[in-house]
């Protein structure tokens, strides 16, 4: 059944943004250091998130930086985004976080921990079916939300995954994640279980 994905997700939208160009920016070359030395394993304290991944993938790494809001009065936000595409097989990982730094005190004596997003986005391609939307799964005992869409184009029907998480820490620390993966249709079932492995492996922490 096709379903409608309204709304937009200001701060995902924000992340794709810093990486565009259309935010002011600055590369940050010292907040993923640690990914370089480890083949096969994603570890950033900064963002607070690890997972692995097959040893003979290479990723492309970005960092931004971002001024934030003025009226919310958080200063300066930072972004990532690791890329891993397979030309040959048409197939493409992709993860991009951002973290916020902000007034612990803002929350009640009571708050734990935040895992909900709180969001809708939406996606105006003509050739898109939404086969999945909004569907809750668990990521690392947390919440998360799945999405998986179907491009119908002239030559490749592609089949499109997405992810979001959300953490927000009593420290005041707040991360964001977006997952995505793509494949032709034909290679879904070859690929699923390799996302899952890097699914299972995956760790969100409180950053430091």
């Amino acid at each position: 059944m096709e379903m409608k994905v309204p709304g937009i997700f200001f701060f995902l939208i924000l992340i794709s943004l810093s990486f565009s160009g259309c935010v002011q920016q600055e590369i940050q070359s010292d907040l993923l250091s640690e990914v370089h030395n480890n083949p096969g394993m994603f570890d950033s304290p900064y963002y607070g998130i690890s997972f692995q991944y097959p040893d003979d993938w290479i990723f492309s790494l970005q960092e931004k930086s971002f001024k934030l809001d003025r009226i919310r009065e958080l200063g300066i936000g930072h972004a990532f985004r690791a890329a891993y595409t397979n030309n040959t097989s048409g197939f493409s990982f992709v993860i991009s976080g951002s973290r916020e730094d902000f007034n612990p005190h803002i929350h009640s004596e009571n708050f734990s921990e935040s895992q909900e997003c709180g969001f809708a986005w939406t996606d105006d391609r003509l050739n898109l079916t939404v086969s999945e939307a909004y569907n809750p799964v668990t990521i690392d005992g947390g919440k998360a939300r799945r999405f998986i869409f179907v491009i119908h184009d002239p030559d490749i029907e592609t089949v499109e995954t997405y992810y979001d998480i959300c953490r927000t820490y009593k420290s005041g620390k707040g991360t964001t994640y977006r997952i995505f993966w793509g494949t032709p249709s034909g290679r879904f079932y070859d690929y699923k279980p390799v996302v899952q492995e890097i699914l299972d492996s995956m760790r969100i922490y409180e950053p430091s």
